[in-house]
């Protein structure tokens, strides 16, 4: 009999243990969940003793022993279960603290955004009437000398040389072409701020060199598509006019841009 209880101890524990692996294998349990798995082992293989003995003392021994085991185990996983639900308390707690600093810190965060913003926006307020003239009167200047030059290239294309590429000479008409159209968009989407009306006129005479030098360099570009030597003439001269009469336009106008102080 007492074989038949020490295999049923040595199977208990066994299969204890056994699980308790699987059970850490699975879930990544702690080593204190393991230790309470075996535990319970003993504890049941302790009671399997307690039913196998024999003899008054014996089975009261071995029933006091299994029910100190017991009370050993049961007081094992009150405590454990404690340990965790305070455990998971401070965790709690740990988070909620950390939350709340992470909406302190992204208040402050939007607080000083906001200040920095107001700032700013005082800042720019707070910028001389002058200053913005300066940078009106600079974008005209720059607009209408880029348009001078795009004139220049066109007047400086020698249309005449037998020997020239005339892939190469269509490619930069429709560059030059793509250049005038957006110079004459740019110079539409400038605002004026106020206190500008002086440069008022050099603005007029630049819109006007910017539409003729838009028509010179569809000419010009359309020069090289014409399909007989009439046309071709004709563009010839359109285009050649026109730029002309751009560059005048454009030299008037940084004139009277660059006389306004």
């Amino acid at each position: 009999m007492w074989s038949l209880t020490a295999i049923l101890y040595i199977f208990s524990l066994c299969f204890s243990a056994y699980y308790s692996i699987k059970i850490k294998e699975v879930y990544l349990m702690e080593t204190n969940v393991l230790l309470l798995f075996l535990l319970a082992g003993v504890t049941l293989s302790a009671y399997v003793t307690a039913i196998n003995s024999k003899g008054t003392v014996r089975i009261v021994l071995s029933y006091i022993l299994a029910s100190l085991v017991l009370l050993i185990t049961v007081f094992c996983i009150m405590k454990h279960s404690s340990s965790q639900e305070l455990a998971e308390k401070e965790a709690e707690k740990v988070r909620q603290k950390a939350q709340y600093e992470e909406q302190l810190r992204q208040a402050e965060l939007q607080r000083q955004a906001e200040e920095n913003a107001r700032l700013a926006a005082e800042s720019n307020q707070a910028a001389s009437g002058i200053e913005a003239q300066k940078q009106y009167k600079d974008a005209l200047l720059s607009i209408v000398n880029s348009g001078a030059g795009v004139a220049r290239a066109i007047l400086g294309v020698d249309v005449e040389n037998e020997n020239a590429d005339m892939d190469a000479l269509l490619s930069k008409s429709n560059s030059l072409k793509i250049q005038a159209n957006s110079l004459k968009t740019k110079l539409s989407d400038l605002t004026a701020p106020e206190g500008t009306q002086t440069l008022d006129e050099g603005r007029k005479n630049a819109e006007k060199g910017l539409q003729l030098l838009a028509a010179s360099a569809n000419a010009f570009n359309l020069f090289f598509k014409a399909e007989d030597e009439n046309e071709e003439d004709e563009r010839f001269d359109l285009y050649r006019q026109n730029a002309k009469a751009a560059s005048g336009a454009l030299s008037k106008a940084a004139g009277l841009i660059e006389k306004v102080q």
